[in-house]
């Protein structure tokens, strides 16, 4: 009869398994409904946002994410309740944020009031996980929960502090870049006085957007192809460093257009429209700097395989 006690088990498992799944879904369509408002006006956000325009491909990233690892979702049933009440404590709070910054402009300002909406609701979407299901499926759901936080729209001040300091950190390489090219200029902040034209590294032209979307992707692809704690920290930083240096290489190239080929150049489409062809062209060191971490790990990770072990 011990194989009839197993089948009873794994029935019973099931079972449980299938109302976890189906209380998960109602809360996730409660939730969304709660959030409705909030989700809409963030939908439209995305769509005409110059620089946030990216906020729309993070919930399918982070579903791909969760379908792609593990293979096998570890299911189990069970949860934490008390868990699941704080984070559900702590949506519900941002909820209240953002209706009393919509409304009464407090503690944020309007246009910032998306930002803990979203991440209200996701916090409320993690709840709903964490109530249902056991410790080894929360622990493979955790990277793609978190990550569906950088859905949430920057904050107008964090966007601008970014944008400012991409700005001038692409000043300093771009000296730097100039220096090493021969390019005669003269450097009075983030003005460049060049032969025949002047530029300025304007707030615009600081790159963030491309920026952020490569941190993002370096984020994704240290989570899928990386094991180290600290690999994936250092390929975000230095993709954080690759973006500062790639939008410093589209000034030089710029400038040295307009110096070789006449200020006009400026208004070119290089200028105007090249930014995805920069975007294009820094994916490649990173991806190699990716290729050499995974190279390390592999490597490590045999020679601990292939280590004898001591006879006691």
């Amino acid at each position: 009869m011990h194989w009839l006690s197993k089948w009873h088990e794994r029935l019973n498992a099931t079972h449980e398994l299938k109302t976890a799944s189906r209380k998960t879904g109602s809360w996730l369509l409660l939730s969304s409904v709660l959030f409705a408002v909030p989700l809409i006006q963030w939908v439209l956000y995305a769509i005409r946002s110059d620089s946030q325009s990216h906020l729309i491909l993070i919930p399918f990233i982070s579903a791909y994410l969760l379908w792609v690892a593990p293979k096998e979702l570890p299911l189990e049933a069970g949860g934490s309740r008390s868990k699941a009440l704080v984070l559900g404590a702590i949506g519900l709070l941002l909820g209240l944020v953002y209706l009393s910054s919509t409304f009464a402009q407090w503690p944020l300002h309007r246009t910032d009031a998306l930002t803990p909406a979203i991440a209200g609701f996701v916090f409320l979407c993690w709840a709903s996980l964490v109530s249902h299901f056991g410790a080894s499926t929360q622990a493979a759901v955790r990277f793609p929960i978190l990550f569906l936080f950088l859905a949430a729209p920057l904050p107008e001040g964090v966007l601008t502090g970014l944008e400012t300091l991409l700005q001038h950190a692409s000043a300093e390489v771009t000296q730097r870049f100039f220096e090493a090219s021969g390019i005669a200029h003269f450097r009075e902040g983030l003005v460049f006085r060049l032969p025949g034209i002047t530029i300025r590294v304007a707030q615009e032209c600081s790159g963030v957007r491309s920026t952020i979307v490569l941190l993002i992707t370096s984020l994704a692809a240290g989570h899928l192809f990386l094991s180290s704690t600290l690999n994936r920290t250092l390929l975000v930083a230095i993709t954080f460093a690759l973006g500062i240096v790639r939008n410093a290489f589209r000034i030089l190239v710029i400038a040295w257009l307009c110096v070789e080929k006449g200020p006009h150049m400026i208004n070119a489409w290089i200028h105007k429209q090249g930014g995805p062809i920069f975007f294009a062209l820094s994916l490649l060191p990173l991806g190699c700097v990716l290729w050499l971490m995974i190279r390390v790990e592999t490597r490590r990770r045999k020679g601990k395989q292939t280590q004898p072990v001591a006879s006691p």
